[in-house]
């Protein structure tokens, strides 16, 4: 779905302007999707198309790389999170594993309990206690190996994108705006509306795979404590028990990928992002104040204990100035609004500071 989203905004983007340059021989009807090419003089044929085809094949190059970026992170996070699935079921079956090779070495030694090449090792007939502990010594270690190196590949994958993954986090809010601002100005039969649509579903999409591929990892990762009570591993060596309880221990952190320590990569994130372009103050009634700040109250208190907080928005409010306060600095304007009366009060609550007021500007920038 998401290589179709890109395909079709691509592909409409060069439709629609080649639709209008058939239709039309005057160069005042003609247009391009991705903004005016001032090279060339475009007002006259073939100009206009050599420009319009440049620009295409431009855009699609770019997006393909954007996108194949995009699902190569993904296919990373996916990796991850099956190879926590993986681990779980070895895990589960880690008892049966021991026992299986308990009865392979002795089989190899002696035929005592060898019966034509078929071992019994079905559940119901295994007795934990018999186990040597130095097969289950192995199976630990191999346990730990494993979950070791998936949280190395973990590592290294947020080393290697964090700074991508937020730089996507951080554009997604800055082109939805814009999209969204494009959107209400466009009428319902505007050729652009189904375009630019089909590239709010594009940047929506491409945050939307890395944030589930995100919280699979971080829910598969709490689920490996969770396989421990499924191995039998009662009446086994107690060293054994013990090394199962570290994994257990281990497992209460789960793995989470960052976007440079700024944000975990999971759907709350996905959430909070479509969240920070829907805040528009202007001109509201009070009911409708009341309830953004109501809302906006109970997603603070809900990310507060957890997560840095970072406000980002047009509030429409002037929170004057103050020598000693912790939360609005001497720089503002002096102005004050019932809006950033009320937004001082939030910011009060979750110990947060209008930065804009803590920084020397020039008049025409501190406002609102």
């Amino acid at each position: 779905m998401y290589w179709t989203a890109v395909a079709g905004s691509v592909l409409v983007g060069f439709l629609i302007p080649l639709t209008k340059r058939i239709q039309s021989n005057d160069y005042h009807d003609w247009e391009f999707s991705y903004g005016p090419f001032t090279v060339f003089n475009v007002t006259y044929s073939p100009n206009y198309e050599m420009s319009l085809l440049f620009q295409t094949i431009c855009m699609d190059l770019f997006a393909a790389y954007f996108s194949a970026t995009d699902l190569i992170t993904a296919a990373v996070l996916v990796h991850i999170s099956f190879q926590f699935k993986l681990l779980r079921n070895y895990i589960k079956t880690i008892v049966r594993r021991s026992y299986k090779e308990m009865l392979l070495d002795t089989c190899s030694t002696s035929d005592l309990i060898c019966c034509d090449g078929n071992y019994p090792f079905r559940q119901q007939e295994i007795d934990s206690s018999l186990i040597d502990w130095k097969y289950l010594k192995q199976a630990l270690k191999n346990i730990v190996e494993f979950h070791l190196a998936i949280m190395g590949i973990a590592n290294e994958l947020e080393n290697m994108f964090s700074s991508l993954l937020l730089l996507v986090f951080v554009s997604t809010l800055g082109l939805l705006a814009l999209l969204v601002f494009r959107i209400s100005n466009l009428t319902i039969n505007d050729n652009r509306l189904f375009r630019t649509t089909a590239e709010m579903i594009c940047i929506c999409g491409q945050t939307l795979i890395i944030c589930f591929w995100g919280e699979q990892i971080l829910q598969e990762s709490r689920l490996v404590g969770n396989a421990v009570f499924e191995s039998d591993f009662f009446g086994t060596d107690i060293r054994f028990q013990k090394g199962l309880v570290l994994i257990m221990c281990r497992s209460q952190r789960p793995t989470a990928i960052t976007a440079r320590k700024f944000a975990v990569i999971c759907l709350s994130t996905f959430a909070w992002v479509l969240d920070m372009f829907d805040i528009d103050l202007y001109d509201t009634k009070k009911k409708v104040k009341d309830g953004f700040y109501e809302n906006l109250t109970k997603l603070l208190s809900d990310v507060h204990s957890r997560k840095e907080i970072v406000l980002m928005g047009d509030l429409n409010a002037r929170t004057g100035t103050a020598e000693n306060s912790n939360i609005v600095g001497k720089h503002a304007e002096e102005a004050v609004n019932d809006k950033g009366l009320r937004l001082i009060e939030l910011c009060e609550t979750y110990s947060l500071k209008i930065l804009n007021g803590f920084y020397r500007h020039k008049n025409i920038h501190k406002y609102a």
